[in-house]
C-alpha cells in the first residue's frame, strides 16, 4: 500500500515503474549499428575489369551478455561477395579492422582507420584507444589476430577469430581494455579487400541506425544517470600511422 502511495504522490504510474524495471535488468546488452546495402565505395574497375571484391557491412554490434567478462564484436554482411580469412590468400579474403574508442572521447587516443582509410563521412567521432586489424598477424597465425594499442603496440596475446562466408565475430576480455562488466564502447568498422586498392564499406557509432541500449532508453525516461568506473585519463593523442590496407 506504501509504494501504491508513493507513486502516486510521485506522479509515476505501476506501469511506467514496471517498464524501468524491465528496461533495467536488460541493461547494456550492447549496441547495434545498420548500414545500408549497396553503399559501398571501393575501386571497382574498368569495363574490362571485373574490379575487387565489393565487401558490403549490414550490420556491426557488441554483444556485453553472452560471454560474461568479455565484449563480443561481430559484424554480418550482405552476399555475395563472401569473405575469407586474410590467412586463406583468395580473391574474397577480407582486411577487417575495428576501432574502439574506450573513454568515448574523440579528442584522446589515436585517428581513427575511417578517416585514414575510409570516406571520414560521417565524421567517425572517434579517438581510438585500440585497434583491432584481422590482417595483423592472421596471415601467418591462421585464426588468430592482434590487438593495438593507441601506439600500434601489441596489447594482451592474439585473440582467436571466428569467421563464416557472412559474419565475422572476435571476443575481447574486457579487463584487456580496461573496462568494467556492462561498460560500454564507441566504436566503428572499416574493411576492404587484402592488399586491394582501397577499403568498400565503414560503419561508425556515429551514423544512421545507432540502437541505443536499453539503460540509454530507462535514463531518459527517469531523467538519472549512474556511475560508472573512472579510467586514467588520456594526455595525448597519437597519430595513427597511416598503413595501407594489406596491414604492412
Amino acid at each position: 500500500m506504501m509504494t501504491r502511495d508513493l507513486l502516486r504522490q510521485t506522479g509515476v504510474s505501476i506501469l511506467t515503474a514496471a517498464a524501468i524495471v524491465m528496461w533495467g535488468c536488460s541493461a547494456n546488452a550492447g549496441m547495434l549499428l545498420n548500414d545500408p546495402a549497396g553503399d559501398t565505395f571501393g575501386y571497382t574497375g574498368d569495363p574490362n575489369d571485373p574490379g575487387e571484391p565489393q565487401f558490403d557491412i549490414e550490420t556491426a554490434s557488441t554483444d556485453l551478455t553472452t560471454s560474461p567478462g568479455n565484449i563480443i564484436f561481430s559484424v554480418t554482411f550482405y552476399t555475395p561477395p563472401e569473405i575469407a580469412l586474410p590467412s586463406a590468400q583468395t580473391l574474397n579474403s577480407i582486411d577487417l579492422r575495428i576501432d574502439i574508442d574506450v573513454d568515448q572521447n574523440p579528442l584522446t587516443g589515436g585517428t581513427s582507420n575511417l578517416v585514414t582509410l575510409g570516406q571520414g563521412v560521417p565524421a567517425p567521432g572517434l579517438g581510438v584507444d585500440f585497434y583491432f586489424e584481422l590482417s595483423h598477424d592472421e596471415l601467418f597465425d591462421p585464426g588468430m589476430a592482434a590487438l593495438l594499442d593507441d601506439t600500434l603496440t601489441q596489447v594482451g596475446p592474439l585473440l582467436a577469430v571466428t569467421l563464416t562466408p557472412s559474419t565475422f565475430s572476435v571476443t575481447i576480455p574486457l579487463i584487456t581494455l580496461g573496462l568494467l562488466p556492462g561498460e560500454e564502447v564507441n566504436f566503428g568498422v572499416i574493411v576492404g579487400p587484402l592488399g586491394g586498392t582501397s577499403a568498400t564499406d565503414q560503419v561508425t557509432f556515429a551514423a544512421n541506425g545507432v540502437v541505443p541500449e536499453p539503460a540509454s532508453v530507462a535514463t531518459m525516461l527517469i531523467g538519472v544517470g549512474f556511475l560508472v568506473g573512472s579510467r586514467y585519463p588520456r594526455r595525448r593523442k597519437t597519430q595513427a600511422r597511416h598503413r595501407d590496407l594489406h596491414g604492412a
